[in-house]
């Protein structure tokens, strides 16, 4: 008997042995995670690559704000936040009717079984001019200190659930918290489990670099870089603003392996030759170097890009040849404008041909005229129909802003398409149809329709 019980000791020492050394070698995400330095990093690249802090639009039919592009109930609850930490600033700004919403509006309601019911403000659409007061309200001082405690809180959230997950790496734990953002959690357990199946790894697997993740990011359905080059979607610039800026995941960095590590790094630009580039943090500087780094502008000389210059018709219909791969034509140009041997001729009978442009008459192209903000939305829409992408409208009423009225007719359908697929973005509850627009405009537009329609 003693024997027996010996027995059951020295195996019970083993098992708290064996449980002691697993819970030593399980590490605790308090210690590991430095959860402030990578909110401070998640705030700036959110900054930079997704949105800025007065950022105020209506998506998909719910308005979004803020540094995050918060969404409906989030939006909901950081306009809350502003308004407990100043009443009278909140009401001045958004005028006493909105005011009184935002304060009485429950951010969650559920029926008697508990279950959450979906609501008004789940789909809450803004009018211009609550666009303009929400926009002046989250700009001021109390709301960007209002969006980077969401933001902490937010990310904050999606660190430890990524840090379950199995990711093992500070720049790769940033670089989810935009996905899960992106996303949603839902959709982040899709994408997770995509990236793992890449990956080959188990769920009890870590992730520990984001070359790793981004890689296997890269070959889901979430970002096809590996078959199409010229996506250039907001993960592939969250990963290169984590790689470039932040010099995270680089040879020698510390930061690979929870926590400890970071530093800035130089912003690695492919538009570095360009002496009148705006700055990095600039919003027309990622729009920028998107289009030169895949091939689709080239500078006005070999050290200049006139990111203020304007963009001509031949211009922008020679970027969409580019766009589609530069397909082979055959033919002539219908134009009398249009003289053989100009940089542009192809493009034009290329896009002549497939009904992407008209000429300003049945004989003229005007290829050095400044294109305009509504042809240049009609060009986009007609080139997404031809590449079998544009979708259907979800309206075929142009509401929200003051100068709808201008629109032409042949760009009207246009021009909702744009907005509703966030194309182009008003400025002040104005679309500015017919003004010309600059090449870094271009530039950001182009770059808004390649990472919604690859």
């Amino acid at each position: 008997m003693k024997y027996r019980w010996i027995a059951v000791l020295l195996v019970l020492c083993l098992s708290f042995g064996l449980c002691g050394a697993a819970f030593a070698d399980e590490e605790s995400f308090e210690d590991c995670v430095d959860i402030n330095k990578i909110t401070e990093a998640g705030i700036l690249m959110y900054q930079n690559v997704e949105a800025r802090f007065d950022t105020v639009t209506n998506d998909s039919g719910a308005v979004g704000m803020g540094i995050m592009a918060w969404r409906a109930l989030k939006a909901l609850e950081l306009l809350k936040r502003i308004c407990a930490a100043d009443a009278a600033l909140s009401e001045e700004k958004l005028g006493t009717d909105l005011y009184n919403e935002v304060v009485n509006t429950d951010l969650y309601i559920y029926d008697s079984n508990g279950r959450y019911l979906d609501y008004a403000w789940h789909h809450r659409t803004f009018t211009a001019d609550e666009i303009a007061a929400a926009k002046s309200l989250i700009s001021t001082d109390a709301g960007i200190a209002a969006q980077k405690a969401q933001a902490k809180q937010d990310i904050g959230d999606q660190l430890k659930h990524g840090w379950n997950a199995g990711i093992r790496s500070d720049a790769a734990l940033l670089y989810y918290t935009y996905a899960e953002n992106h996303y949603g959690p839902g959709g982040v357990k899709t994408f997770l489990s995509a990236v793992r199946s890449v990956l080959g790894l188990s769920s009890s697997d870590k992730i520990t670099s984001l070359d790793q993740f981004h890689g296997a990011v890269v070959q889901t359905k979430y970002c096809s870089e590996n078959t199409n080059p010229k996506c250039n979607c907001a993960r592939s610039r969250s990963y290169r603003f984590i790689k470039n800026t932040l010099g995270w995941d680089t040879a020698g960095n510390g930061g690979d392996n929870g926590g400890s590590g970071g530093g800035s790094g130089d912003h690695d630009c492919p538009c570095k030759n360009f002496t009148d580039m705006p700055a990095y943090d600039n919003w027309a500087h990622a729009g920028i170097d998107f289009v030169v780094e895949n091939g689709l502008f080239a500078g006005t000389s070999a050290t200049t890009f006139s990111p203020d210059g304007t963009m001509t018709r031949a211009m922008m219909v020679t970027v969409l040849y580019r766009l589609a791969g530069e397909p082979d034509v055959s033919g002539t140009s219908p134009f009398d404008d249009v003289a053989a041997g100009k940089y542009y001729e192809n493009a034009v009978i290329w896009a002549s041909q497939n009904a992407i442009v008209n000429g300003v008459s049945s004989s003229r192209f005007n290829p050095n005229g400044n294109v305009t903000r509504e042809q240049i939305v009609t060009f986009l829409f007609r080139y997404a129909q031809y590449k079998g992408v544009a979708g259907s409208l979800e309206t075929t009423t142009l509401t929200g802003y003051s100068d709808a009225g201008s629109v032409s007719d042949f760009a009207y359908y246009s021009m909702i398409w744009a907005i509703q697929n966030g194309i182009i973005r008003g400025s002040g509850g104005r679309l500015y149809p017919g003004n010309a627009a600059t090449r870094a405009e271009v530039a950001a537009i182009f770059m808004r329709y390649c990472e919604t329609f690859n």
